[in-house]
């Protein structure tokens, strides 16, 4: 009973994360191939775990279930690195921040209004 639970279990996580991280992908509208690709893989290697649970070769296809689901967070924060995700302004960051400090030392020295 405790196997079958404990299989249960892996299954719901494993397609929890998938779930999870094809609507991440999708929300960031890039990485289409990996949205398109987690899944199959996901399952393949959730066949695995779960076919070859009493076999010599169980830690081998646990790990290979971790590594595919560490595929898409890893390719997502790849693509953080070569640039800007959401960059708002085109100003380097010290133009605005010094724009940012000269409006607030300005509302700082201008007299409270009267009522």
């Amino acid at each position: 009973m405790a196997r079958r639970s404990s299989q249960w279990l892996l299954a719901v996580a494993v397609v929890a994360s998938v779930v999870v991280q094809i609507l991440l992908l999708h929300h960031a509208h890039y990485l289409r191939a990996w949205q398109l690709a987690l899944a199959p893989a996901a399952a393949v290697a959730l066949i695995a775990a779960v076919a070859l649970r009493r076999a010599r070769l169980s830690p081998a296809s646990l790990l290979a279930l971790l590594a595919v689901l560490l595929v898409a967070p890893t390719a997502y924060a790849a693509t953080t690195w070569k640039q800007p995700v959401e960059a708002r302004s085109r100003r380097p960051a010290r133009a605005w921040w010094a724009a940012t400090a000269a409006r607030s030392s300005a509302a700082r020295s201008s007299p409270p209004p009267t009522l």
